[in-house]
């Protein structure tokens, strides 16, 4: 509310200086003494006091915070546990609480190759050099690994935030082993990390994964590692 006075004000001095600006240059322009290269002079310092005074203005007050893309913590829901009623990939899921409605999910610090016609699924294939149709078989055999390792099993969703789509970004805790399922599917060579959110032990188990090359790395090594990298 302070912010929006202050703003008013700055907007009602600068019209203020420029209604007696043109007044003034009105008045010179009457008198036919007055060169141009003094009117020009006036209108070039009055312009300067005018943008040193709304810049110094701009810099004192206070402004109101622009409003962020990411979401904040508070805009979080808290964890909760639930049962995985539909896998749609390898890193998206869909949960139903004990209370509420089914939420979809995208699973925190992984990213499985893409099994849906898509701009990232050509952008893949053509990135790297191959076929739509491999990246997709890749794809339809790590959402495979998901749904024998999540469909109808108990978890506990830990609320990570949001993802790119608005999607809630969790870990996924398989009960009751308490298992991480995003280092589980790493692990067995289903999925790459997803490098702009992961941690340390995922990449581990990445380059483990593979030097031994399970799961997809054993079924197109080049691709993956690709994929991957």
């Amino acid at each position: 509310m302070i912010s929006r006075k202050f703003n008013n004000l700055i907007n009602n001095l600068v019209k203020m200086m420029v209604d007696d600006l043109n007044l003034k240059i009105k008045r010179m322009l009457s008198f036919r003494s007055i060169s141009s290269l003094t009117i020009f002079s006036l209108t070039l310092s009055s312009l300067v006091i005018i943008l040193f005074i709304s810049f110094t203005l701009f810099c004192i007050l206070p402004h109101s915070p622009a409003k962020a893309i990411s979401f904040t913590k508070d805009e979080y829901v808290d964890n909760f546990t639930g049962v995985v009623v539909k896998v749609s990939d390898g890193d998206t899921i869909w949960v139903k609480p004990d209370t509420g409605k089914r939420i979809k999910i995208r699973i925190w610090g992984i990213d499985t190759p893409e099994k849906f016609r898509s701009r990232k699924l050509y952008n893949s294939a053509r990135a790297c050099g191959t076929t739509p149709g491999k990246v997709k078989h890749l794809g339809q055999r790590a959402s495979g690994f998901a749904r024998r390792t999540l469909k109808g099993k108990r978890v506990r969703v830990e609320v990570m935030g949001r993802g790119r789509y608005g999607r809630l970004l969790a870990k996924i805790i398989i009960l009751p082993e308490e298992e991480d399922y995003g280092l589980k599917i790493i692990k067995e060579g289903f999925s790459c990390v997803y490098w702009k959110s992961t941690d340390r032990k995922y990449i581990e188990a990445m380059e483990k994964a593979r030097k031994e090359r399970k799961g997809l790395w054993n079924v197109d090594f080049d691709l993956m590692n690709c994929l991957c990298y």
